[in-house]
């Protein structure tokens, strides 16, 4: 029997001693690597997981309602219905539960190995991926909406994934099936895969945050999540028709989360259901939209409670409204539901990346790039994570804590990385026959912790890595952490611990009890740290090299790559050569001597820039931001024209005092008058000739309030771009008004005439440095820019295929010149308008694809 069979592999992958037929290898770190800034070790009680397992059988809680209980709960991922017994999925709990505390609980690096089918990164091994990736979650996620009915489109894709499943298997021939040991290795690889994703997922969660109750039902609910896809993977056609006969018809969901539907959607804000996509900056939750915020979450968990009700009311006694019993089942039910729809989420989010994002077929593309860099930028060099997906999505998080979540991503991936590393050395040198059909898949990585005591580390710690992955299954091993280090990942994480906060714990703070208020839950809070790290094919690296210089770049070779923000000749300008124009790993060259020495002649110019930048952030702290201006000191400035004038005048009056009657006809007194004149002509002239407007009550008190950029560099002797960079960096925290030609990019526009004038273009640098990188997208009007915006605190902003229907709003340039006419200009010939200067806009805007980063360094936007 299938379930019989289950639960011997299991069991064997359970006790057996070999590691090599495991679904997950435990790698046996250097004591010297383990990394000091990691958490102290998880210690969780299997007993108590497999308590929690069961809690739909007798469910209490003695501190709210003492000698209460409810025994008539339904069993969310019940795999009853697919054919196990109580006693069999009961067994199948204990033995996922074994092994995911033992993936949490152990600190060893986890890594997939597959069969000989994933031996190869071929073509073929990446359908395979696809292939388990589309398996694993259909029957689960349709399962899950037809009891919660809260998305409406994720219930619809399910059923038609479903459907396409049962009927794509009726229409094979009795030819195109696998063989019977071909099929068996598959499930295998399968059952395998299904365990790597969970166990990375489980130790990826339960180590951003303390508190043991929470890493309890983390566990529990993952077990209960991997028992049923396993379960209903076991013979997936008929189960799938189960899953379509148990579920609910198509009804009205008033929750609109679908894309294009407007209202309720728009004026309420939940951030326990979706994730964000940014605000703008200065923008607050308003007490209208944290009201509805409140009662959209009552809604739903009373359809939910409906819903349970309705399909399992004959196991359900009737209860009065207003009960103990009643209170508990609601307390139940939020539980479930949060952690959940929670986990489900936070695997659906990157076995979706793996499968292909076409909703009825299987495709991963062999020739692509997924990359994640966190850098340092802005004047305080707050911690920017910027992505990019096999697809050419765009997105990015500059919020620390989802900076912070997005850490266990990296840190378990590097892990892993540094022993692979050790493996494969001796191998570099060595030619591989299976190279052939190998589509030349590698990685290259740097990742620098903070030091707790020291601080940022020097750019010389940052050595670079480069491994050639030589199997698909150590490309698996590398794909799923590098995907849940994706800021909308680390979204997900802050979504979903929200929810079990203030969904479950607020509710309940009343009834809690002294000492569980004392242990309030949080996330774990790690040093910070800079990270890179590129999964690339050798197709798409020869396809990079192969573009111009001021061609549309990938994240491995965009302009903020490597310090290149910190590396030009000057404080804002960027290097005349990317340091990475071409990225295309050479294992031979790995380490060499020429690389080093290339990297160690910029550490001490990058050095010098950012103390340089260090200074004038300093010397900004003291500017004073209103609605119309920016006050500054200017003492010096103050005091040297008043030390002149005095001078002026004392002079006068000297000389009259001095000279006398010595001089016929002519009185001495109207040298005096004339030095007055002159000392109040050079007062007025200092007054005007940096500001428009200076009161004197200002200038007596030496400062001035400048209007523009221009006047704040005048006055403070400050390059214009280091000015427009610190107000687009603080512009979220500052009640400073804009207007001006070139204010576009900024969000506070003065309705007026009043307000701070932005009369100087933004450049590349500023614009990189501030959090506004710039995407270069192809559209029907030919090739155009839209801005990626990452500005301080902004929790998390996507550029992606674009839908029609519904467009957010933008900072955009429609067109960019053609290249050819760059090329003229730079050969001293007139092009038609500057190709420099791009005009940009703000609203929605529909474009085809996206293709890089905008790579001119010198661009001007205005």
């Amino acid at each position: 029997m299938w379930i019989e069979g289950l639960l011997n592999r299991n069991t064997g992958s359970l006790s057996s001693s070999s590691h090599s037929h495991s679904s997950i290898e435990q790698i046996q770190p250097n004591p010297m690597e383990v990394n000091k800034d990691s958490p102290e070790p998880i210690t969780i009680d299997e007993n108590i997981v497999l308590k929690e397992l069961s809690i739909h059988k007798c469910f209490r809680l003695p501190a709210h309602a003492p000698g209460v209980e409810v025994t008539d709960l339904p069993n969310f991922d019940d795999v009853t219905p697919y054919g196990a017994t109580d006693e069999v999925q009961q067994q199948l709990w204990e033995l996922e539960t074994k092994r995911l505390v033992k993936a949490v609980t152990e600190r060893e690096p986890l890594r997939f190995r597959g069969s000989m089918d994933l031996a190869i990164d071929s073509k073929e091994a990446y359908a395979i991926l696809a292939s388990l990736a589309d398996r694993a979650l259909t029957i689960i996620s349709h399962d899950g909406e037809s009891i919660s009915l809260f998305s409406k489109t994720k219930w619809r894709d399910s059923q038609i994934s479903l459907g396409y499943m049962c009927d794509k298997e009726d229409d094979r021939d009795a030819g195109e099936r696998r063989p019977e040991e071909a099929a068996k290795g598959n499930t295998e690889d399968f059952f395998r895969f299904v365990d790597y994703c969970t166990a990375i997922t489980a130790r990826f969660l339960c180590s951003a945050t303390e508190g043991t109750s929470v890493h309890v039902n983390i566990l529990a609910h993952m077990a209960k999540i991997t028992t049923k896809i396993k379960v209903v993977a076991a013979d997936f056609k008929r189960h799938a028709q189960v899953s379509l006969d148990n579920g609910v018809s198509e009804r009205q969901i008033a929750i609109p989360d679908e894309h294009g539907v407007r209202g309720l959607n728009k004026a309420v804000n939940l951030p326990t259901m979706s994730m964000a996509a940014g605000k703008a900056p200065g923008q607050k939750p308003t007490r209208e939209t944290a009201d509805s915020s409140e009662e959209f979450a009552d809604a739903y968990m009373d359809r939910l409670i409906e819903s349970l009700e309705s399909r399992t009311l004959d196991r359900m006694a009737p209860l009065e409204t207003a009960t103990k019993k009643k209170a508990l089942r609601i307390i139940y039910y939020q539980r479930c539901d949060s952690y959940r729809c929670g986990l489900v989420g936070m695997l659906e989010g990157f076995l979706v990346h793996l499968r292909g994002t076409s909703k009825l077929t299987q495709t991963f593309s062999t020739s692509y790039e997924i990359s994640g860099m966190v850098y340092e930028t802005g004047f305080e060099r707050f911690r920017t994570l910027v992505f990019q997906d096999e697809e050419h999505n765009f997105n990015g998080t500059s919020d620390a804590l989802n900076v912070n979540y997005a850490r266990n991503g990296f840190h378990l991936l590097n892990q892993t990385l540094e022993k692979m590393q050790a493996e494969m050395m001796p191998e570099i040198n060595t030619p591989d026959e299976h190279d052939a059909v190998s589509i030349g898949t590698a990685i290259s990585w740097n990742y620098t912790p903070d030091s707790p005591n020291t601080g940022p580390k020097s750019p010389s710690t940052q050595a670079r890595h480069i491994v050639k992955l030589r199997s698909m299954s150590d490309t698996i091993t590398v794909l799923v952490p590098l995907l849940l280090a994706n800021p909308s990942r680390a979204c997900s994480v802050s979504n979903f611990f929200n929810r079990i906060t203030f969904v479950q714990h607020l509710r309940l703070h009343s009834q809690l009890t002294e000492e569980d208020r004392n242990v309030p839950f949080k996330p774990y809070t790690y040093p910070d740290y800079t990270a890179y790290f590129s999964l690339s094919t050798e197709e798409y690296r020869v396809e990079q090299c192969s573009r111009p210089l001021d061609g549309p770049k990938s994240l491995s070779n965009a302009l903020m790559r490597r310090n290149n923000l910190h590396r030009g000749d000057g404080i804002t300008a960027l290097p005349r050569v990317s340091s990475n124009a071409c990225s295309t790993p050479d294992l031979r060259n790995t380490g060499s001597l020429t690389s080093r020495m290339a990297d160690q002649s910029a550490l001490e110019r990058i050095e010098s820039r950012r103390q340089e930048l260090d200074r004038v952030g300093n010397m900004m702290k003291s500017w004073v931001f209103e609605e119309n201006g920016v006050m500054v000191t200017c003492k010096a400035y103050v005091a040297l024209t008043m030390l002149f004038c005095a001078v002026l005048v004392g002079g006068g009056i000297a000389v009259g005092a001095t000279v006398g009657t010595r001089i016929t006809a002519v009185d001495p007194f109207n040298v005096t008058m004339y030095c007055w004149v002159l000392a109040a002509f050079v007062l007025l002239v200092a007054k005007s000739v940096r500001v428009h407007d200076w009161p004197w009550n200002d200038f007596l008190h030496w400062r001035v309030l400048c209007r523009s950029v221009s006047e704040l560099s005048s006055v403070t002797g400050i390059d214009d771009q280091l000015i427009l960079a610190k107000l687009l960096q603080d512009e979220a925290v500052s009640c400073l008004d804009t207007r001006g030609p070139f204010n576009t990019v900024f969000c506070r526009r003065s309705g007026g005439g009043d307000g701070f004038s932005i009369d100087r273009p933004i450049g590349m640098w500023a614009m990189l440095v501030s959090g506004l990188i710039m995407i270069e997208v192809e559209s029907m009007n030919g090739r155009g820019l839209v801005c990626l915006d990452l500005r301080r605190g902004t929790r998390g902003a996507v550029i992606k295929c674009c839908d029609p229907e519904d467009r957010p709003s933008y900072i955009y340039c429609n067109r960019i010149p053609e290249r050819k006419c760059k090329e003229r200009e730079a050969q001293g010939e007139q092009g038609h308008g500057n190709p420099c200067k791009l005009v940009l806009n703000c609203g929605d805007i529909l474009w085809m694809r996206a293709l890089g980063f905008y790579s001119n360094k010198d661009a001007l936007f205005i």
